[in-house]
């Protein structure tokens, strides 16, 4: 059984957002999260929700500057798609953004800050995305992270111990840059890999070995951390 109000579609006693109607309208561009739900079972990627709320008391939810976050404030868990920004910067309290979190987003560059540390899977995939700018304190890629986006080039920082399974779709990368040359990080999805342009890594690295004929090594004069590496890389300089 279930319970329909305002574009929404929820469980008979309204704890558990199962699905919302693309082309409902919400009053201002905002959906409101009642204060009874502890649940969004499906990624909310309608392009006419511009920011959410929340309902006082609501025992999981809450918001900042309308984002979707848990109560903390500091894991991300949905992006308004129906934004009319093309950027954005995404800081702290922000730890972590959640899985699905930009699934399907407009947005075409996004810049994680140092507070970052963790993206969920399917955070980015099948969005516009261009550009994003990892921090050197990720740890952590969930599987198919960044799946079809419109992304060229993408600089894994040193930091990062995990990458989930199809996170980087290689196919649709010209260049990808790794920063680190813990083994095991790259064994975990290098068969993901195996239609990507060309690598970029320091001397070690085992995506050498792994793609020995489209591996180019980096220098420290062409910069250590991603913010550089990938503006090298996205430019073409060798």
């Amino acid at each position: 059984y279930f319970t329909a109000k305002d574009g929404v579609l929820y469980n008979k006693d309204m704890t558990v957002i199962l699905d919302v109607a693309p082309e409902h309208e919400f009053p201002d561009g905002v959906l409101t999260i009642p204060a009874t739900v502890t649940e969004i079972r499906t990624p909310i990627t309608s392009s006419n929700v511009k920011s959410f709320a929340v309902e006082d008391g609501n025992p999981v939810f809450s918001t900042e500057n309308g984002i979707l976050t848990d109560l903390t404030h500091t894991q991300l868990l949905q992006f308004p798609n129906g934004s009319a920004e093309s950027t954005c910067t995404i800081s702290a309290p922000f730890t972590e953004i959640g899985a699905y979190a930009f699934y399907k987003t407009p947005l075409q560059r996004i810049t994680l800050s140092d507070s970052v540390t963790a993206i969920g899977e399917y955070a980015f995939a099948y969005s516009d995305l261009t550009a994003v700018f990892l921090p050197d304190a990720l740890q952590t890629i969930g599987a198919s992270a960044f799946f079809q986006t419109q992304m060229k080039t993408a600089c894994i920082p040193a930091s990062v111990t995990t990458i989930g399974s199809q996170a980087f779709n290689g196919e649709q990368y010209l260049s990808l840059t790794f920063l680190h040359t813990k083994i095991a990080v790259i064994d975990t999805f290098a068969e993901d890999l195996s239609n990507c342009g060309i690598f970029y890594g320091y001397l070690g690295s085992p995506i050498a070995d792994l793609f020995p004929d489209r591996f180019q090594q980096l220098t420290t004069s062409k910069g250590s951390t991603c913010g550089t590496s990938l503006t090298w890389s996205m430019t073409g300089d060798t």
